[in-house]
């Protein structure tokens, strides 16, 4: 067929826990534009965004601080990978965001533990991304800023003045050294 479903780089991505009151979907879904919008007040971009409950008793028993997790992507990425699928002869059907990608990749690992809970680390080559999963939902996730394999790559071109594909040839061939 010609439906795709497209993933761009969590690095692109703003995650953002919210505590919204309760609601029907539409009146939720102002409350985080609101919120979204708030925050973002000082630049012009706009941004598309979607949200998902993420719901566990806290540690007293009570409700955690936030219930909502937010995602959101300048709006220019957005259109441009509809742009780039249409000049292909395809239409993307979804653009996934990195929390759904893990969850999903978590589901089909392990589908027998999916009611307890799962950390996944995705360590990308520009950004890393961490998220916590209960029931193939994503709880908790966040991009963790300046921690991208790229780093690694980097330092092992400059420390042995090697290129760029000499180097990530050689932490293929050779791994990371045993620091134990």
């Amino acid at each position: 067929g010609d439906k795709v479903a497209c993933a761009l780089p969590s690095y692109l991505y703003e995650s953002r826990p919210l505590h919204l009151p309760a609601g029907n979907l539409s009146e939720r879904r102002a409350m985080v534009a609101h919120e979204l919008a708030t925050v973002r007040q000082e630049s012009h971009v706009t941004s598309e965004f979607d949200f998902w409950e993420a719901t566990l008793p806290g540690r007293d028993g009570g409700p955690c601080k936030s219930n909502v997790n937010t995602l959101s992507l300048d709006s220019g990425w957005g259109d441009q990978v509809v742009q780039d699928t249409a000049q292909l002869g395809l239409r993307c059907q979804v653009l996934d965001g990195p929390p759904m990608v893990l969850a999903r990749s978590i589901k089909m690992m392990s589908p027998r533990n999916s009611n307890r809970p799962v950390a996944a680390l995705d360590w990308g080559y520009r950004g890393t991304s961490l998220g916590f999963f209960f029931e193939g939902q994503p709880l908790y996730t966040r991009q963790i800023n300046r921690c991208g394999y790229h780093h690694i790559v980097e330092n092992v071109q400059h420390g042995l003045r090697v290129s760029l594909d000499q180097a990530q040839h050689l932490l293929t061939q050779h791994g990371l050294p045993d620091l134990q």
